[in-house]
């Protein structure tokens, strides 16, 4: 999954002062993200080249220091991520409201945060055994983030599947993870409920739950002595009421 990094000036819309917003620009498989840098320029004193601009313009050093931070920073991110793990929007927003000091219109919360206020409405509406499941569902997945909590459009369908591939690589039980997935989905649908998650974002869509319906347990036997055991058990419990 490529992601491109950009920032450009925003010719096609003019602020006040008759200059156009610097803007910093995420592209990922043709989707563009803008962020607002809170910074402009006019055209003349733009360098789209190195993406800064000329010493003609009155602010030029305050706003090439900030243009420069948001490159070094988020090249850093890039840089120091493992192998194995994909650049996240969510990451590189976060980095870029940090230093530019943009305060979001609505706060929404993260995946493992948002079960654990699921997991508290359960608890006061006292369904507390359909909380324990949320709880172990939770604990699962945060086992196999790392515990590093992600935001919900960081995580798509490629996820979902990774996690199921881990439990199975885990050996959990085809029934718990049934449990797992599904209770996932739940809260997913409710995140989408509650405006932390865009609706259009539902990853569960494209997934196959269809091997779910009727999952095949191992058969487990017991041995002889296993079988002895329960045998006694039982004729001690059939002596109390002789």
């Amino acid at each position: 999954m490529a992601i491109n990094i950009k920032i450009i000036l925003r010719i096609n819309k003019t602020l006040p002062n008759g200059e156009h917003p610097i803007v910093f620009r995420i592209t990922e498989e043709r989707r563009n993200y803008e962020l607002a840098t809170k910074k402009s320029s006019s055209l003349k004193d733009w360098d789209g080249r190195t993406q800064t601009v000329h010493t003609s313009h009155p602010n030029h050093k305050p706003i090439n220091a900030l243009l420069n931070n948001i490159k070094v920073k988020t090249t850093l991110y890039f840089a120091s991520l493992p192998d194995d793990q994909q650049p996240r929007i969510g990451a590189i927003k976060e980095i870029v409201a940090r230093l530019t000091g943009a305060i979001q219109k609505a706060p929404t919360k993260k995946i493992l945060e948002f079960f654990d206020d699921e997991i508290s409405r359960l608890k006061t509406m006292d369904r507390l055994g359909y909380a324990s499941v949320h709880i172990m569902t939770k604990n699962r997945l945060s086992k196999f983030m790392n515990h590093i909590d992600m935001a919900f459009e960081d995580i798509d369908l490629n996820f979902i599947r990774r996690f199921e591939d881990w439990m199975i690589k885990k050996d959990i039980a085809v029934t718990t993870r049934s449990i797992d997935l599904r209770t996932f989905r739940t809260v997913w649908r409710n995140a989408i409920k509650e405006k932390h998650c865009k609706e259009n974002h539902y990853p569960f869509k494209d997934f196959a739950f269809s091997k779910y319906n009727n999952p095949k347990t191992k058969k487990r036997a017991i041995t002889q002595e296993q079988f002895k055991k329960i045998a006694n058990l039982e004729l001690d419990e059939m002596d109390k009421y002789n």
